[in-house]
């Protein structure tokens, strides 16, 4: 009577196969090709533990944003689990160059973002900076602030190059935690 079962020991998959009093532990492994199209060149192929997780290599190109990898049209994880050999295709969108005007100081000024993105996934996120001494009041498509930028904007095929801009608005003089004695008289109210 024989029997088959999968087990992991020390981070690696093995097929065990139990006959009576015997048994064969085998480590399964499959093969994954890298297909990157048109606008990169593809990995090479690799031979990995069946079941066990690998982190799928990442793309670049001049001209597209890459989106991941795709089996049979389906976009896959980039941590994937691969149960037999397979083909991973590249999927690629168009590049979309976003030009953020008013940008804190070490923030991305330009973002490179792929059609069916949503814009506000990748923008800073802003408040009160107290240390700047001004207050964000949103993402705007022009420099007059008239036509604020909805967060869940998607780009779309049309979207070339996008120029954002911040709002923002000087916080008062007398914003803040402030220490110390009052200025009135000390004959009046306190006296320290």
């Amino acid at each position: 009577n024989q029997s088959n079962i999968g087990v992991y020991v020390n981070g690696e998959y093995l097929e065990v196969t139990v006959d009576g009093a015997n048994y064969t532990a085998v480590k399964p492994m499959v093969t994954i090709t890298f297909d990157g199209g048109e606008y990169a060149t593809s990995p090479d192929a690799v031979e990995v533990n069946k079941n066990i997780v690998i982190t799928l290599p990442t793309l670049t190109s001049e001209q597209y944003t890459f989106k991941g990898w795709s089996v049979n049209g389906e976009v896959v994880e980039q941590n994937y689990v691969p149960t037999e050999s397979v083909t991973l295709v590249a999927v690629w969108k168009a590049k979309v160059v976003i030009t953020i005007e008013g940008a804190l100081e070490g923030d991305a000024t330009t973002l490179y973002l792929g059609e069916g993105d949503v814009i506000g996934d990748y923008l800073p996120e802003y408040g009160i900076e107290v240390e700047a001494g001004k207050i964000f009041r949103g993402w705007y498509l022009d420099d007059t602030f008239e036509t604020e930028l909805p967060e869940e904007a998607v780009l779309g095929e049309a979207d070339v190059a996008v120029t954002i801009y911040a709002k923002w608005d000087q916080l008062p003089a007398y914003y803040g935690t402030f220490y110390g004695t009052e200025l009135w008289n000390a004959s009046y109210g306190n006296n320290g």
